[in-house]
């Protein structure tokens, strides 16, 4: 058997193959796969003619394409009617349920109870409008406040059993913060004991405040604030100074200044 190494033969049959190789050399690969087994089964192999590869003719692919481009328009067919409907539906219960949870479940999970309020001043200015700070047990994200109020058919005519109502709520999962009063836990308000209409209307009238309550997750949930007749202390000479500046700006209104929390400094 030839002593050359079969990787060496292997190596050759490429060029054997092609007849690009010396005499001398095809000599020695015809030899050796004469007597090696393996290397004559691989040349073999190696020799043996590729299988065709049949190529679909034109007529055959635009027949394929064709029926493609119909299997697609069923499809969509198909589609059109039945999933636009259960898209609607599940659009409409998604709208349904963000109403639900928007409108309804969050302003009454997230409300500040009013057992967690506490009326840590409430004074009387020399004006005679009233100071107050509240306190909650945790900070709160939400403060709702308004002029004062009056039963429906009252509001265009002298009335002196008014009323202010206050509302915090607890900041809700994954709640993006932008106002000035977000996470904190205390706050304080001016609340006028009286309002008038602006001057611009053709009859005037006042009307007076009452009381003034805290309403927390229901209109039974209430904080009595202060109420009249309720006797309350003179405001010390800071609190005067602190107001000041708020009196200041109200005064660029048309109208006496209504319920609003302070945003100076101590």
């Amino acid at each position: 058997m030839s002593k050359i190494p079969c990787a060496v033969i292997q190596d050759l049959m490429v060029l054997y193959e092609d007849d690009v190789i010396s005499a001398e050399s095809r000599k020695l690969v015809e030899e050796h796969i004469q007597e090696c087994e393996d290397c004559r089964i691989l040349y073999e192999k190696t020799k043996a003619p590729l299988p065709d590869i049949k190529i679909e003719d034109e007529d055959s692919l635009k027949s394929a394409n064709e029926r493609a481009v119909r299997s697609i328009k069923t499809l969509k067919r198909k589609l059109t009617s039945r999933h636009l409907m259960i898209l609607g539906l599940v659009l409409l219960l998604l709208f349904a349920a963000d109403y639900v949870w928007s409108q309804c479940l969050a302003p009454w999970i997230y409300s500040v109870p009013a057992d967690d309020v506490q009326v840590t001043e409430l004074y009387e200015l020399k004006n005679g409008d009233l100071y107050c700070t509240l306190k909650t047990k945790e900070k709160f994200t939400d403060v709702r406040y308004d002029m004062l109020q009056v039963p429906s058919g009252k509001e265009n005519v002298d009335y002196d059993k008014g009323w202010y109502e206050l509302h915090f709520g607890y900041p809700q999962p994954f709640e993006h913060l932008g106002s000035l009063y977000f996470y904190q836990n205390e706050i304080s308000f001016i609340f006028p004991k009286e309002e008038k209409s602006p001057s611009s209307y053709a009859a005037q009238y006042t009307h007076s405040c009452a009381s003034i309550y805290y309403r927390g997750k229901s209109d039974d949930d209430r904080l009595m604030i202060w109420e009249e007749g309720q006797k309350v202390d003179p405001a010390p000479r800071e609190i005067e100074q602190k107001v000041k500046e708020e009196y200041k700006n109200s005064q660029e209104l048309d109208w006496e200044p209504f319920a609003y929390p302070i945003t100076l400094e101590p």
